[in-house]
């Protein structure tokens, strides 16, 4: 819904101060040389804010102001339009690259960590293990021996025996 105002009244109903720019604050985009249209009154006819607390025009000056955006993160807690956005969207755009790659690098760390603790734990597995065949081996060696003093016990020796049973041969 685009409203057109005259010439003529837009400057006396809307801005009877468009011709004294002496006490006016010029960063204002309603007060540069080019004065920039409010984006809300020229979509929709109207602005929620009054003329006085908006920053943009509230009249067709010929260049109209960009959407406003609301930027991701909490980085503006106000919408911003133009260059800021852009301005402000490139350096979210690049820190977010960059946390992105600061989390890319924590999890990097975080898998070396890992790495590092499943290395050490292979090493404790092995050291066990190498225990275990140490003593395994020495079972086995402990079960022929005992094996072999049984059956040297259980087979018959000839020869004379004296006292308790002993043989001499």
């Amino acid at each position: 819904m685009n409203r057109y105002i005259p010439a003529a009244d837009r400057c006396r109903s809307s801005r009877p101060d468009v011709f004294r720019r002496g006490n006016l604050d010029t960063s204002l985009p309603k007060n540069f040389d080019k004065p920039l249209t409010c984006f809300f009154w020229h979509q929709n006819g109207r602005c929620n804010k009054r003329d006085e607390d908006c920053a943009y025009a509230h009249w067709n000056t010929g260049h109209l102001a960009t959407a406003p955006i609301n930027l991701p993160g909490g980085v503006s807690a106000v919408a911003v339009a133009g260059n800021n956005a852009r301005n402000l969207s490139a350096t979210i755009a690049g820190s977010g690259a960059s946390s992105v790659a600061a989390d890319v690098y924590n999890q990097e760390e975080r898998l070396r960590a890992w790495e590092r603790e499943l290395v050490e734990w292979e090493m404790t597995l092995r050291e066990k293990e190498e225990d275990l065949l140490k003593k395994a081996e020495e079972l086995r060696l402990k079960e022929r021996r005992h094996a072999r003093r049984e059956r040297a016990l259980k087979k018959p020796h000839g020869g004379a025996t004296y006292g308790r049973g002993k043989t001499v041969t």
